[in-house]
């Protein structure tokens, strides 16, 4: 069968979906031509109205190293997104088309498909028909959703399709008949082995488009893979909290793919899709035994001897397997750390760790000379401005290079969500049509200028010392004084952070000081 894949994302330049690449490459072992579209390849001006690509925006400065590569451009094209799939429809004649993405992509793929007059089949996937199946399959306009892990389940329902047969009984999948009656069939287990799947399907993706990416300042050809399933945290605002829940594990489990298999993938994909770095999307690359790490790292080293960069959380990071990523090329670890609050972190957000352990495993790492970046929420329910501070200060006593954030957003079915309807500090009911940069939805802590003010700010609060504290208070302000002050304090921070060595960048900060305090006062 001719299989059309729809990625429905906003701005995604140089990152490659998993799930799609994979599923790519199963369909065309039984024989299925497969077509790709990214909607972040095309002009999708139409959809946005609010948000990161659109009016009202509540973005953030963009405080990462600047690139003084600009031959690389990023491929976007200026066709209406609907018209390309008209033209795809026309061009390629698929007979299914499939759709996966998260919550946002899903609502998003339900407005742009809105507008395609088609009566070919639409079945949709990924974390949100899987999570919130019942919401999912309601829509009017949906008539097929996924709700479970979709290699071995797609591949039946097509035989079926393609053969003529009644496919409404195939598990892992809820359809919607022609009178609007809902057919539920079971989910399959969870699949126990991953070494038998077949490597990514990297050939869908655009050769420019989907792979450049900037890390520190410069472009590499990046690949994007995940080594392992599942998660062994259970945070309150994470999919993997419900996960377990709908597939009745009675604990967190995790599925990896044995160093061996992973490997070979790893070195295939390097060798045939010319990458220079390798990025790990894992949940957590140090929930692996060190037995294991210890394998995958010999292994990599030996095979591919690429940079890459790995997901942790720090319960399960040690001395040794910081040194064992340092042994395998690792320049970066990303860790989930959200609050500085530690009662906090623990009662609400479900993370069990204390400060102090984030100290001293972040240490671990650089002394091993990894970098550490870290994700961030701001603006949680019932969080002060004093706890946004208190993360701020972990952050820079434990030495963490970057600090990324963003405005926290109660997703449909997650448990912080049920805990922000319980205490009643929802303005509305969460939308499934947002995309990031959107006012917070939360009563109480902040109003939507304080909001504009801390997210323009924060990454000079971490960056720049006490001292300078008061002159980024008055950058929260939007006002032309606050805009002044916040435009100098950006350009001085990338020169700061970036450009000078530890006596340049204190004599710069006594001067940028001074100067600030005499040329503002007129202001």
């Amino acid at each position: 069968m001719r299989i059309l894949i729809i990625y429905p994302e906003n701005q995604v330049a140089g990152k490659k979906p998993i799930a799609i690449p994979l599923l790519s490459a199963i369909l065309k072992t039984k024989g299925h031509e497969i077509d790709f579209i990214d909607t972040s390849q095309f002009n999708q001006s139409d959809f946005f109205d609010k948000g990161i690509t659109g009016n009202g925006s509540l973005g953030k400065p963009n405080y990462f190293m600047k690139t003084s590569n600009t031959s690389i451009k990023h491929r976007r094209f200026t066709t209406p997104i609907v018209d390309e799939i008209n033209h795809r429809l026309m061009s390629f004649g698929p007979e299914v088309i499939l759709v996966s993405g998260a919550t946002i992509a899903f609502h998003h793929a339900r407005k742009i498909l809105s507008r395609i007059e088609t009566d070919i089949p639409v079945i949709y996937g990924g974390y949100h028909t899987v999570g919130n199946s019942e919401e999912a399959i309601s829509h009017p306009d949906i008539n097929a959703i996924c709700i479970g892990e979709g290699e071995e389940a797609l591949v039946e329902l097509l035989s079926k399709m393609e053969k003529g047969q009644h496919y409404y009984d195939t598990p892992n999948f809820y359809f919607k008949d022609k009178s609007g009656a809902i057919i539920k069939n079971p989910r399959l287990p969870l699949r126990d082995n991953l070494d038998d799947l077949p490597f990514l399907d990297y050939s869908i993706f655009d050769s420019n488009y989907h792979f450049w990416r900037v890390f520190r300042g410069r472009y590499y050809r990046m690949g994007d893979i995940a080594h392992s399933r599942g998660c062994y945290s259970r945070c309150s605002y994470c999919f993997y909290d419900k996960y377990y829940e709908i597939f009745d594990e009675k604990k967190n489990i995790l599925r990896a793919y044995s160093p061996k298999r992973i490997v070979e993938e790893i070195e295939y994909l390097s060798k045939n899709y010319n990458l220079d770095f390798i990025r790990v999307h894992s949940s957590d690359f140090f929930a692996q035994s060190e037995d294991y790490l210890s394998e995958f790292s010999r292994l990599y080293k030996m095979k591919v001897g690429l940079p890459n960069a790995v997901n942790g959380l720090i319960p399960m990071i040690t001395r040794s397997k910081a040194r064992m990523l340092r042994q395998m090329g690792c320049v970066n670890v990303s860790i989930g750390i959200e609050t500085g609050n530690e009662e906090y972190r623990r009662k609400i957000l479900n993370k069990h760790f204390t400060n102090e352990n984030v100290v001293k495993k972040v240490g671990y790492l650089l002394a091993e000379g990894i970098r550490v970046t870290t994700s961030n929420m701001i603006f949680l329910p019932e969080e002060t401005r004093e706890m946004i501070f208190e993360n701020i200060k972990l952050h820079k006593k434990a030495k963490i290079e970057l600090m990324d954030y963003n405005s926290f957003y109660p997703f449909p079915g997650l448990t912080i969500t049920k805990y922000c309807k319980e205490k009643d500090l929802l303005t509305e009911e969460p939308s499934t049509d947002i995309v990031f940069g959107c006012e917070s939805v939360l009563k109480g802590n902040y109003s939507k200028e304080e909001q504009i003010g801390l997210l323009r700010t924060i990454y000079l609060y971490k960056e720049f010392p006490r001292i300078m504290w008061g002159l980024v208070k008055v950058a929260e302000s939007n006002s032309r004084k606050g805009d002044y002050i916040q435009n100098i304090l950006h350009n001085a921070f990338h020169l700061y952070k970036y450009g000078l060595d530890f006596e340049q960048k204190r004599n710069f900060l006594v001067r940028k000081y001074r100067n600030f305090r005499d040329r503002t006062t007129h202001l």
